[in-house]
């Protein structure tokens, strides 16, 4: 199998960690930084979830890296039930111990931060090297109060920034109708290393999706943004392709 810490970016000579997302790590020399910190930005039902599981999974299945996935919207049913339709068998990667996976629902935001410190004593004891959390956005509404919400935010993230492994945590971002910058909807973007975002554009009686990096430090990333599509196999990006006509 390919080892993720031999993939080398060619411009910076960091390791990289493959995205797991087919055609994506193409616009980011290889893939995301080793022990990097992600955000993946976008409004609902534009494939967050997914774009996680495949971070997870493919790290589980091809890269043979042990791999996390925390969910405070979906239970463990859903999630295979749903990752099922892409061929994605989560129940054997669980068996082998390759695959981890965590569910809350959002009424039980209470119970994961409860579990946090085993959360991250499993992390360190099962030499966790990718790490999947979706999402900042549902975490954020159980605090009612702005300022606590913002102590909160900004401790967890600092928690999964200590882990030593590659995160990625998920986040709704505010869209108008329009092609918006991100920093527009995300106020704790600088506290990433890498800032992608997922646009669903309405296109006459359809909606169409793209990915753009907005920022990836020490990366010489694509500046564009490319033509992104849920397919039966997953999702995957056109780097080359046009995504307005």
């Amino acid at each position: 199998m390919e080892n993720t810490l031999k993939k080398k970016s060619s411009f910076t000579g960091i390791s990289r960690v493959p995205s797991g997302v087919f055609g994506l790590d193409d616009m980011i020399e290889g893939g995301f930084e080793k022990n990097s910190l992600n955000f993946i930005c976008g409004e609902t039902g534009s494939g967050k979830t997914l774009f996680a599981m495949q971070f997870a999974f493919f790290g589980a299945q091809k890269y043979n890296d042990n791999s996390i996935l925390i969910s405070l919207e979906e239970t463990k049913e859903e999630l295979r039930r749903r990752m099922g339709r892409f061929g994605f068998d989560l129940a054997a990667l669980e068996a082998s111990g390759k695959l981890l996976i965590y569910s809350y629902s959002p009424k039980e935001v209470n119970k994961f931060i409860e579990d946090l410190p085993q959360i991250e004593a499993t992390i360190k004891k099962n030499k966790i090297s990718r790490a999947a959390f979706d999402s900042l956005t549902t975490y954020a509404l159980f605090f009612e109060n702005p300022g606590r919400r913002n102590i909160e935010m900004l401790s967890l993230i600092d928690k999964f920034r200590k882990m030593e492994c590659t995160v990625l945590m998920t986040s709704e971002l505010k869209l108008t109708s329009k092609i918006v910058e991100a920093e527009e909807g995300i106020t704790i973007e600088h506290l990433a290393d890498s800032v992608i975002s997922i646009y669903s554009i309405r296109k006459g009686d359809i909606r169409d999706l793209g990915l753009e990096v907005i920022k990836m430090r020490g990366t010489n990333h694509s500046r564009k943004i490319a033509p992104m599509r849920i397919v039966p196999t997953g999702m995957i990006v056109y780097p080359d392709m046009p995504f307005i006509k």
